[in-house]
Formats: structure tokens, sequence, C-alpha cells
């Protein structure tokens, strides 16, 4: 802009100094675009017009103009952006309604001179929501969340966002009356609002201020603390029960337990009190052995333990008949994402078979009758004690007894241990069983 003083003659000759009136001259502004291009038929959208030539120190000569016919503030920052607010849209006569429509944008500099080019700002209704599944998930983010509602893919949508407290995350789908996003990393454990918003700057308001709505919460929670575990070793073929020892198992139902009416969704199916888990190579956590498992967490466990079971991996595919496979147990809430745990190492052996027993026969109430067991499949590999694990279940073969025996075992030798025989007093024949971790 260039400023020159202004002077007035009464006559001939004799000019005002013009100290006091000085007339502006500036460039024509040119409008390049605008963000967001569109807002809520509520208005009050910030708009951000970017261009050219705009008069910086002159925002009181400066407006937004549209359709026009609607001016609206303006607030120059520089000489190639200026702010102002969207104007509400007049409701739809007989109704509470605002007809959606698209105006005209363009800039008024001295409230006569117009400067374009034209721009369009579209409008929509702002979007609700009725429901987010699933209702928590880790502090890492990454969670697969669909937030049910309606009015989220309209044709005046620019910039669809969804906002956990104060992250944002943009979708992966977006449909009319859902959308799938991945929740956001965030910083802290604890329930946050949910928010949808068309433009990316103004989010539907909360449900219910300072109250925890089932329907737009969400649950940040951390893993939980392992400490151990026990056993640390079982079959190929599963069927092993498994103590995970630690901290933290059932902190996100107690939390959520807290959160007002959220404590309705614990009893009426919508959350499931389970942990899922699955095995992991200890080389290549991308080698999963087995399909991923779940537990119900409502009998058994206590924030400080779980009960798994270990399942069968003979079925897959990069099981091959080995032996000795290490793992590694990861823990999830989602059954998607998982925690990871470098002190939860879990090894798959494969059961050796019994060849041969000797003696087989042994007289009643005899005390410390030892019987060797020769096994295929069988070696100590390094333990510090060889011994630990072993037992012999000695089973009754009658169809009417449940006399069943467990003894312990000790190991002599690869593919060979010794158990002492049950102290019987009446004949009787049984079958014998060995297994190498109790």
């Amino acid at each position: 802009p260039c400023v020159v003083p202004l002077r007035v003659a009464t006559r001939d000759e004799e000019y005002s100094s013009g100290i006091n009136t000085q007339f502006t001259y500036y460039d024509t502004p040119v409008i390049h675009f605008i963000e967001p291009a569109c807002g809520p038929s509520t208005g009050y959208t910030q708009i951000t017009v970017y261009g050219e030539n705009f008069p910086v120190g002159y925002s009181n000569q400066v407006k937004c103009f549209f359709n026009g016919e609607i001016k609206t503030d303006a607030t120059v920052m520089n000489y190639n952006e200026l702010k102002c607010d969207s104007p509400a849209l007049p409701t739809k006569p007989g109704s509470e309604e605002a007809a959606i429509e698209t105006y005209n944008l363009t800039i008024l500099v001295n409230d006569d001179d117009e400067a374009g080019p034209v721009q369009y700002f579209y409008y929509y209704k702002s979007p609700v929501i009725s429901g987010i599944s699933p209702i928590m998930g880790g502090v890492d983010g990454d969670t697969t969340v669909k937030i049910s509602g309606s009015g989220f893919d309209q044709p005046g949508a620019c910039n669809i966002t969804a906002r956990f407290a104060t992250y944002h995350a943009k979708p992966v789908i977006v449909e009319d009356n859902f959308m799938i996003v991945k929740s956001p990393e965030a910083n802290y454990t604890g329930s946050v609002v949910v928010q949808v918003s068309l433009n990316g700057q103004q989010f539907g308001d909360d449900i219910t201020y300072n109250y925890r709505d089932q329907q737009n919460t969400f649950y940040y929670y951390k893993c939980p603390i392992v400490s151990g575990i026990h056993p640390d070793e079982g079959p190929s073929v599963g069927g092993n029960d498994i103590t995970i020892y630690g901290i933290g198992f059932l902190e996100p139902f107690f939390a959520l337990d807290k959160e007002n009416n959220l404590k309705s969704a614990l009893y009426d199916g919508k959350l499931q009190k389970e942990i899922f888990y699955r095995f992991v190579d200890l080389d290549d956590d991308a080698i999963v052995y087995s399909e991923t498992q779940r537990i119900s967490l409502e009998e058994d466990a206590t924030t400080q333990k779980i009960v798994l079971k270990s399942p069968s991996i003979v079925q897959s595919t990069n099981y091959r008949g080995r032996n000795n496979i290490r793992t590694l147990i990861q823990l999830s809430y989602d059954g998607e994402n998982f925690c990871n745990y470098e002190n939860v190492l879990y090894t798959f052996f494969n059961l050796p078979n019994i060849i041969d027993i000797s003696p087989k026969y042994a007289p009643l109430e005899a005390k410390d009758q030892k019987i060797e067991i020769k096994l295929d499949n069988l070696d100590c590999n390094g333990k510090d004690d060889c011994s630990k694990g072993i037992k012999c279940r000695f089973s009754s073969t009658k169809e009417d007894s449940n006399k069943v025996f467990v003894m312990e075992g000790q190991f002599v030798e690869k593919n060979k241990v010794i158990c002492n025989a049950p102290n019987v007093n009446i004949p009787e024949e049984f079958n014998v069983e060995a297994s190498i971790n109790g």
C-alpha cells in the first residue's frame, strides 16, 4: 500500500496541511483459496482466506462477503492471509431446520470494492454419534473403532475427522451412518469423549457435559505388568494350564465400573470381560503359532493372576514337527493390539512316548519299588535341574475304579527316567504315563 497526504483547498493555492488527512492506495487483493471450505449450518466456522495484496493494518475496512449480501468482520493477519467467520444459515420457513446451501465468498474493502475470484463455501448438517465399538483400547493407539451415528458422509463435508479428547484421527472408511477409524495414541489412561467433525475444526458437542455417556466415551488403558509365568513349557498338543502373574489384569474393567453409567455396559452384553492371548516366535513375532485364543475374566481371574490354556500348535504351518519351540505370550483386550513381554517365555515341546517299562510287575505293598521308563524324544537340553517336572501317573484300568497315583520321577539319562511304584494292597493293573512338566 502507498499512503499519501490528502489536502483540501477552500481557495486557490490555500491547501490544508494534510497531516491528519491521508489516503491509502493498495493493490487489488486476490484470493487463492480458503480453508476450511465447509462448515455446519450453525455458522461460526473460522475461515482462513489465502491470497495476496491484503491491506495490512486496515482490518476494520475489510469484510468477508457471502452470496453478495452477507458481510462478516475480517482480521488481516498479513499480506497473504486473513480470517473471518461464516454466517449461520437461515432456517426454512415453518421449520427450525436450516436449508443446506453453498455460499459464494469474496472479500470487500472499503465496504464497496469487491475482490475475488469467487470461492465456494459448503454447508452441512452437524453429524450425530449414537455409539462406538469397542469402547476401549490401549494408549499406544491403533485400535480399530467403529463410530455409529448419522450424517457422516454429506456432500458438503471437506475434512472428516474424529477426535478422542484432543487427539485427532482420520477415518479409513466413511459411510453416512458409520465410520471406521484407528484410535490415536494417548499420553494417559482414562475415559475420553469421542467427537466427529466434517471440517476438521468444529466438533459436535458432548452429549452430557461433565458426564461420561456410553454413546461417545472411549477408555484408554495401559498393558498389564507381567512378573512371571508357571509353567514355562508344555506339550505341542496343548491343553496345558498356564498361570500368568502380574499387576493390572482387570484394571480397565475396574476403571469402567467407576465411570458413571458406563458401568451398565459391563452387564448388557456390550462389553465382555475377557482377554485375548497368542504365542509368537521368540525370534520373529510375525510368526504366530495357532490362532488367537481368549479366556473369560468373569470367574477365576484376579488383578494379579490369570490362567490361560495353551493351544495345540501341531496344525500350525510353522510347526513342522520341531521340538522345543520357544515363544512369547502376548496379551490383548481387543484381539487386535497385543502387549509385548520379553519375560513371558513359553516353550512347546513334543511329548515323549513310552517305549518300555521295567519291571512290569511288583509285589503288593512293595516299598521303594523303582520302575525304569524308557521313552523317545527326551533329553535334558542343558537344564540346571533335569528332574524338575518329571512325574509318573498310574491309573487303574478297572472300569469302575478312579484310583490314580502321581509319583515323583527322576531323570537318569537321555530317554530314561525312573519312578517309584505306588504302594497297593490288592492285585490291580495300572496304565503308566509320564510327564516332563508336572
